[in-house]
């Protein structure tokens, strides 16, 4: 369900399908991550997403019951040494 609202909502606004299938990889593993890792796959516990959408932007929030991780701990995504991981 949500992989098909980001996929309406991102062609709603002029993203690619290359672009709309990067995001909603990316998406899915976040989500798979949330679940597995930081719920520990307990049925109890439950993932909030919320998303915006506009032409020049997506922003998503995911949020698990776990008990999270020092940010400052995650090599910097954005470096050139690091982009491909």
């Amino acid at each position: 369900l949500l992989q098909d609202r980001l996929e309406t909502a991102l062609a709603a606004v002029g993203w690619t399908e290359s672009e709309q299938f990067a995001i909603k990889l990316a998406v899915e593993e976040a989500v798979v991550n949330a679940v597995k890792h930081g719920n520990q796959m307990d049925p109890d516990k439950r993932v909030r997403i919320a998303y915006t959408v506009t032409a020049a932007r997506f922003d998503i929030r995911i949020e698990d019951e776990g008990p999270g991780f020092n940010p400052a701990d995650v090599p910097d995504p954005t470096l050139e040494t690091t982009i491909e991981r």
